[in-house]
């Protein structure tokens, strides 16, 4: 759960900016899209900070480098 939880925060606004440009000159679509994508990043967050609070930590192991490396 943890992995969907930190992913979705990360996604959400991509996908939400190319549906945004994808729907260009369409404003009432823009906005229905920016409030839709406004409450799903802001479900996501809550979800996030649950799943924090609850376990801790959320660590992500990337490029195969060892522990101890990278941003901490």
């Amino acid at each position: 759960m943890q992995n969907i939880s930190l992913i979705s925060v990360l996604i959400i606004p991509l996908l939400s900016a190319i549906l945004m440009l994808l729907m260009w000159g369409k404003t009432k679509t823009q906005r229905l899209l920016g409030g839709v994508s406004t409450a799903l990043y802001l479900l996501a967050s809550i979800a996030l900070f649950a799943e924090v609070s609850a376990n801790g930590l959320i660590l992500v192991d990337v490029g195969s480098w060892q522990t101890g490396f990278g941003i901490a």
